[in-house]
């Protein structure tokens, strides 16, 4: 299957699209993420345009949010789609995760 994800980021904002899977596509979103972290107070992850998420996903977006927890950053996720909100609340990571509306 091929990749179908990109990301474009503006200012303190980092805007989704396609299809999260695989696993380099993860890689190069969470070394971008990081690279905010380390020069903005709050980084916010507008998933709007995010159709799929899987496992490997939801690791990158723990891994940037321990990141953004050590580093004293703040991390926000919106324009959660509702089938993406559902992952979010069967594995409860809606406990950890600042997510609006």
């Amino acid at each position: 299957m091929e990749s179908k994800f990109s990301f474009t980021v503006k200012e303190n904002t980092v805007y989704l699209e396609g299809r999260l899977f695989d696993i380099d596509d993860n890689t190069n979103l969470f070394n971008s993420l990081s690279d905010l972290l380390s020069s903005k107070k709050e980084v916010t992850i507008d998933l709007k345009g995010l159709e799929f998420l899987n496992s490997t996903g939801l690791n990158t977006f723990i891994k940037t949010l321990t990141k953004a927890r050590n580093l004293g950053k703040e991390l926000q996720l919106i324009n959660v789609s509702e089938a993406i909100k559902k992952l979010f609340i069967v594995t409860k990571l809606t406990r950890i995760f600042n997510i609006k509306d």
